[in-house]
């Protein structure tokens, strides 16, 4: 960010921090997202696919779903654990390396598939119980920095994210709120401007029937924004863990420590 001071952030103020940071390596963050969802692109090529053959062949649909299934499970923590060590290299000042942020991801596989599979377990049954969803969330929002940067397991992951939401629980929830409403209503003016143009745009070439062509066209708007949005929230994550860092354990000193010795180094070499 272009403020490099460490110190503890309002939710307005990390939010401000992390559309600043989006903003600021839009091109980097941008890259690594659509890299990072060409996976579920590609596996979605087939499933539109058969969307068109439904009335021939109903069960198509369900063979094609497999691959966008298997993705979502074992691709997704991927995406997130990548994206987590590129806005936590951003916020300590280095660059991105995209290839270095999948290749960190990939050597926390397990870790990060296991931690996040029980994290988002134990949220959708909370929300069975509504107000509990809402306190697993705020309760386990480090899980992913934890595992790519404390070398924690499953279970060290999750205690480790409810230790550092101790009392902090209700800013934690009302920041990722706050960035979530302000991203929904880009995103939906985004997308309703994005469904306009391609509506437009496909009744005039005469390509308005139920075709894969059509049917990747309408999916496009929807598509874009995800690669648009998983780096917000991503970042937000990751500018709360640190925050939530500074708070308990004064992790501030140990930043800027960090930066003067960097500065001292090159000015060694210079």
């Amino acid at each position: 960010m272009s403020d490099p001071t460490y110190r503890p952030r309002s939710a307005s103020e990390i939010v401000d921090g992390t559309f600043r940071l989006y903003r600021e390596h839009f091109v980097s963050f941008l890259t690594l997202s659509t890299l990072l969802y060409l996976p579920f692109i590609v596996a979605m090529i087939p499933m539109l696919r058969a969307m068109q053959r439904m009335a021939e062949d109903p069960m198509a649909i369900f063979g094609a779903m497999w691959p966008v299934m298997l993705i979502s499970i074992f691709w997704y923590p991927i995406m997130w654990g990548a994206m987590t060590v590129a806005a936590s290299e951003r916020y300590l000042g280095r660059d991105i390396d995209a290839g270095e942020a999948v290749k960190r991801a990939f050597g926390k596989f397990g870790t990060l598939l296991g931690s996040m599979l029980i994290k988002w377990i134990v949220i959708i049954f909370g929300f069975f119980l509504i107000i509990p969803g809402f306190y697993f969330i705020a309760r386990f929002f480090a899980v992913p920095a934890t595992v790519m940067f404390e070398n924690n397991g499953v279970g060290g992951a999750l205690g480790r994210s409810g230790q550092l939401s101790i009392g902090h629980k209700g800013r934690i929830l009302g920041t990722l709120v706050l960035a979530w409403l302000i991203l929904f209503a880009i995103l939906i003016a985004f997308s309703m401007v994005m469904g306009i143009v391609i509506g437009v745009a496909t009744v005039r070439s005469g390509d308005a029937g139920a075709n894969p062509t059509s049917s990747m066209l309408m999916q496009l708007p929807g598509t874009i924004a995800y690669i648009l949005a998983l780096p917000v929230i991503v970042i937000t994550e990751t500018l709360l863990y640190y925050d939530a860092r500074i708070r308990h354990e004064g992790y501030d000193i140990e930043l800027m420590n960090m930066r003067l010795a960097a500065a001292g180094a090159g000015a060694t070499v210079r």
